[in-house]
């Protein structure tokens, strides 16, 4: 955790630019489930020439050459749609163009704010404003099992519903779940897998007024979540205007009458404008926290996962799924080493990234080989062969049944299998199966996880939601 105490609010990371955040009441807040995050644009960046850059401005140049809008008109999506209707051009090329540029940046990296937003497990409910796909790909990243279907998202599509079977086999259209799964998201303003979604102003029109006209039946249980929970807004979700009209829909009632649950408002001040900052602090009494999205969304997940996230070995063994985990990490051990394994579970648990080991080999079971069997050739995107001293010693031990069937399932120029020593007695082990014996190994002394290794494990697994595999660059 960054400086600072709950007691007092303040703390010495990025998310403190401005007044206090009282984060006991709002990790509480989150705990009990009474906290809505709504994601706007501002929390959705990209790398460009070493510097984040907001998505969306970064998509302009390109989108404002497709749709023939000269340069200097190009400013934002907002700016280059205008300037194309304008000149006469359809209203569907602006669509049709942006879900091309969504389309062919899907290799992008998913930006870390989202990552770690989507790594708070209390928040079952995510509101997005955004079109793109990457906070789906957070959500499948940190959360095992869940995928962006009809069961784990939605959207929302004002007037007349679309008959697209892509829309229909991605995501599902129209009002919340009654019953809520552990995660859902959904898109406020559309998506490019429901083929409709708000770019320019009139289109934020459009959808605001369907969500403020639409039969109460209709969206009876997306108005209820909106209504009963606090907001908390990241990242700009929309202009200073349609903030409000947001809110003014979600709420159901004239804004400055709002008594009862506050609202939180996280971004730097430029974005904001002091017109807003007056109207959220004097009139609404929403609380303003001046702070970078992702500064915020990161030291968020870091003060709630040291709250309510118990990462020792002893807690991460306890809570060990019985069943392999699809799309995990399998640590692959020997009895000897329960300790180091557990240790490196552990760090990779704080880190949010998803892991199995099998447990049955220390306390026995019928057919106890089929779930490890299951999780190599089947479940695990990478293999983390720990080798010590125990697993050189004897090469009848269980631990080298495991390594040969990551052999098996093991495809040259991919990456799967990671030989990871955790015993500095050894500096060459003879017991790895032929196919492995070159792989550069690395180091991690009685299992205690790095940052770097962190970063490259994370690395992998992005890469691995992206593409479906991991290249061996």
């Amino acid at each position: 955790m960054s400086g600072g105490t709950e007691e007092d609010g303040a703390t010495n990371g990025e998310a403190a630019k401005g007044g206090e955040i009282k984060w006991d009441h709002l990790l509480r807040a989150i705990h009990n489930g009474q906290v809505l995050p709504v994601v706007g644009p501002g929390l959705v960046t990209v790398e460009s020439e070493g510097e984040p850059v907001p998505y969306y401005d970064w998509l302009v140049p390109e989108f404002a050459c497709r749709l023939g809008v000269p340069q200097e008109n190009a400013d934002t999506l907002n700016g280059v749609a205008c300037s194309h209707l304008i000149g006469g051009g359809s209203r569907e090329d602006i669509y049709v163009e942006l879900c091309e540029l969504v389309d062919q940046s899907a290799g992008i990296p998913v930006p870390r704010g989202l990552r770690a937003l989507a790594k708070v497990l209390d928040f079952d409910l995510f509101i997005s404003s955004t079109f793109d796909g990457f906070l789906a790909r957070a959500l499948a990243a940190a959360r095992p099992g869940w995928k962006p279907e009809p069961s784990g998202r939605g959207a929302y599509k004002p007037g007349q519903r679309a008959d697209s079977s892509r829309a229909k086999a991605r995501l599902l259209e129209g009002d919340l779940p009654k019953e809520l799964p552990a995660t859902f998201l959904y898109h406020i303003a559309g998506s490019v897998d429901a083929l409709s979604f708000a770019v320019w102003e009139e289109d934020y029109v459009e959808f605001l007024c369907g969500l403020l006209t639409e039969p109460r039946d209709n969206l009876r249980n997306l108005l209820r979540e909106l209504k009963n929970r606090s907001l908390l807004l990241i990242g700009a979700p929309f202009d200073d205007w349609i903030v409000r009209f947001f809110l003014r829909v979600a709420k159901q009632e004239r804004l400055s009458d709002r008594r009862g649950r506050a609202d939180y408002l996280a971004d730097v001040p430029h974005r904001i404008g002091e017109p807003q900052v007056f109207y959220f602090d004097k009139v609404m009494g929403t609380k303003i926290i001046n702070a970078s999205p992702d500064g915020f969304a990161e030291e968020l997940q870091q003060r709630w996962s040291e709250k309510y996230q118990d990462f020792s070995v002893d807690a991460v063994l306890a809570g060990l799924p019985e069943e392999p985990v699809p799309g995990s990490v399998f640590i692959s051990y020997s009895r000897d080493d329960m300790d180091a394994a557990a240790t490196l579970a552990a760090g990779l648990a704080n880190a949010g990234i998803p892991y199995w080991l099998d447990l049955q080999r220390i306390g026995g079971g019928t057919d106890w080989e089929l779930k490890p069997l299951r999780a190599i050739k089947r479940e695990s995107v990478l293999f983390l062969s720990l080798i010590s001293r125990a697993t050189e010693a004897d090469p009848d031990r269980f631990v080298h049944k495991e390594r040969q069937w990551a052999a098996e399932r093991h495809i040259p120029g991919e990456v799967f299998y990671i030989p990871v020593v955790i015993d500095e007695a050894v500096d060459d082990p003879q017991r790895e199966p032929e196919a492995f014996a070159r792989l550069h190994r690395l180091s991690l002394p009685g299992g205690a996880v790095t940052p770097a290794f962190i970063a490259r494990i994370q690395g992998y697994l992005d890469q691995y939601h992206r593409e479906g595999k991991v290249l061996d660059d």
